[in-house]
């Protein structure tokens, strides 16, 4: 918010995060960017961090984050059990691929984006997709083979 000169006002009631902290040991996205030494070439992308996080999306992404994005969905809502939106969607896309024997997993980047573990691994398909999307499909291979391990 500003005043009728263009002069900031401060907003004491405001609950959005700031950048009052300067202590970088506390940084959330230091937090999250991991421990991994290994980058994609000329970038700071973890390939390790990045793998990881797509082997996630691809286990626990549920419909109802892509319902909250689309705002079908408030945020925190309760869903009764059998509800549609808690289908784990690429799980289940996973395993007909296992059924079937075919090879081609169709991704909707959107999802990516609206599951917030991923936004970040989002962020990095569109700036570095020749890199980014070897990862995926390798994280795709790799989750199969761990499954058909455990089964």
């Amino acid at each position: 918010m500003v005043d009728a000169n263009g002069v900031p006002v401060p907003d004491t009631d405001s609950d959005a995060a700031t950048f009052s902290n300067l202590n970088p040991d506390t940084s959330d996205a230091h937090a999250l960017g991991g421990q991994s030494t290994r980058y994609i070439w000329g970038t700071d992308v973890s390939i390790t961090d990045s793998f990881r996080c797509m082997k996630d999306f691809l286990s626990n992404y549920q419909k109802k984050y892509r319902l909250i994005a689309d705002g079908e969905l408030m945020e925190g809502e309760m869903l009764a059990a059998r509800h549609g939106g808690l289908e784990k969607e690429y799980k289940n896309m996973l395993e007909t691929m296992l059924d079937f024997g075919t090879t081609s997993l169709y991704l909707d980047c959107r999802n990516l984006k609206a599951y917030p573990p991923t936004r970040k691994l989002w962020h990095q398909l569109q700036s570095f997709p020749s890199e980014i999307i070897p990862l995926m499909d390798t994280a795709v291979k790799d989750t199969i083979i761990s499954w058909r391990r455990n089964e």
